[in-house]
């Protein structure tokens, strides 16, 4: 049976017919049940999967996890809370995948196709892979109202509706916390130096795989030395996490107990102070759809790619030392003359982009004629970086050939047009901003309509 066939054949739903996580849950705790179990694997391998594949980046590795992941559920299924496993595992199956990292064999490539799309094409395998494992591992570290819904709709495959009705959410929180969750996603990818639009591709794990997961949680296949030793050493750690958060919690316990004796000795005379009940901030957030966007009100031109910063020297390094091929023995003699091309059209934009970035304006009061001085070689530097990083998407659309090559070229440009545009915002009597502001949508346009033909 086909593994998405099969997905969705047991996969967490809303009819009564089915049975919920925590139903299947609640057996196994009771009395073991081996079809329980097994119904929450083969409901949440998918998941399981991706995390551990996309953390370690190959199959042999991933499987050890895999295996590890749902062993440590055999162990620890008393303390899964809420309608759907598939959070918690996601988070586990993360962790684990990372602390087998350290350990890791040497790398072999896994037949899985990329794990984001459009992702942050930085020309190396490594490095894809290494952008594919900082999405799983900062996933594993969201609350588990923004979690389940990636894990519900972009992993296991749910319409939003389904994903709503499994939680007991309203669809407009589903819709809102996914779309909540990837925002958050871009924002900490960001951080780490990644810059991409978050699309998920699943894909189905090795039914082998599934299957020798379920012999070794119900005891029928003895489970390897490495991942009994892997299993013990998440659960240890696991419960140390604990442990440091009940002593947290005794210390402030303890604290608050002393600062109100010391209170109450101060002022034996105070007024009781009547305390609100917590509020409950789980209610049904907008849909996204038809929810009009505050950053968006008419007047304003924010940017939509908001984690690609104006263009740095520093920025241009990096750049050049990702994206841009050596000049190799084998080229033909047109590559070779694109790439050196190439090569000097870069450095004549780091040139630009060191003078706007770093020159700054003299005093009209105290030096006219250095003041007109730099504002005609503003102006001049300022139509180079548009200039010249026209001219570098057209010399590298020509030697990259594919379109998961040519998109770090259009992030440049978006960012040699946000340096653009910060120019003319901040030298009014040179430029006339609404240019530069113009430029800037156009370009990210233009990455917005490469990114949605993929």
């Amino acid at each position: 049976m086909p593994p998405r066939f099969l997905r969705l054949l047991s996969a967490a739903a809303p009819s009564g017919d089915v049975t919920s996580d925590a139903e299947l849950l609640r057996k196994y705790v009771a009395s073991g049940d081996a079809d329980a179990f097994e119904l929450l694997v083969r409901r949440h391998a998918d998941t399981v999967w991706n995390a551990c594949l996309r953390v370690l980046g190959n199959e042999a590795d991933a499987a050890d996890a895999f295996q590890a992941t749902f062993l440590i559920l055999t162990r620890r299924a008393a303390t899964v809370r809420g309608t759907c496993a598939g959070g918690w595992l996601h988070r586990v199956a993360a962790n684990t995948a990372r602390r087998l990292r350290t350990r890791r064999r040497p790398t072999v490539e896994a037949n899985f196709d990329e794990t984001i799309a459009p992702g942050p094409v930085l020309g190396e395998r490594l490095e894809r892979d290494e952008f594919a494992a900082a999405v799983h591992e900062e996933l594993a570290q969201f609350p588990e109202r923004y979690r389940l819904p990636v894990v519900l709709c972009d992993l296991e495959g749910h319409t939003h509706s389904e994903a709503a009705k499994v939680l007991g959410w309203p669809v407009g929180s589903v819709s809102g916390r996914l779309s909540r969750a990837h925002a958050m996603l871009r924002a900490r990818l960001a951080r780490r130096g990644f810059v991409a639009p978050v699309l998920f591709v699943a894909c189905a794990v090795p039914s082998r795989i599934v299957q020798a997961a379920i012999g070794i949680g119900t005891g029928a296949i003895a489970a390897p030395t490495l991942v009994s030793h892997l299993t013990e050493g998440v659960l240890l750690s696991m419960h140390a996490a604990k442990m440091k958060v009940a002593t947290l919690l005794a210390v402030g316990f303890l604290g608050a107990v002393g600062l109100g004796v010391v209170f109450a000795a101060e002022r034996p005379n105070a007024p009781a102070v009547a305390v609100a009940p917590e509020q409950d901030d789980d209610k049904p957030e907008p849909d996204p759809k038809t929810t009009r966007d505050p950053k968006w009100v008419e007047g304003s031109t924010p940017s939509a790619y908001p984690g690609i910063p104006a263009i740095t020297s520093q920025f241009l390094t990096d750049f050049e030392q990702k994206h841009v091929e050596p000049i190799f023995v084998g080229d033909t003699p047109l590559r070779k003359l694109l790439k050196m091309k190439s090569k000097r059209t870069l450095q004549k934009l780091t040139d630009a982009t060191n003078y706007v970035e770093n020159t700054k304006s003299p005093d009209i009061r105290t030096n006219p004629n250095a003041f007109f001085g730099f504002r005609e070689n503003l102006s001049r530097n300022c139509g180079a970086l548009s200039r010249l990083m026209t001219e570098a998407q057209a010399i590298a659309f020509e030697i990259y050939p594919t379109a998961e090559l040519r998109r770090p070229w259009l992030v440049l440009k978006v960012a040699v047009r946000k340096r653009v545009e910060l120019l003319h915002i901040e030298n009014p009597s040179i430029f006339v901003a609404d240019e530069g502001r113009s430029a800037r949508i156009d370009t990210e346009i233009e990455l917005a309509r490469h990114d949605q033909k993929k």
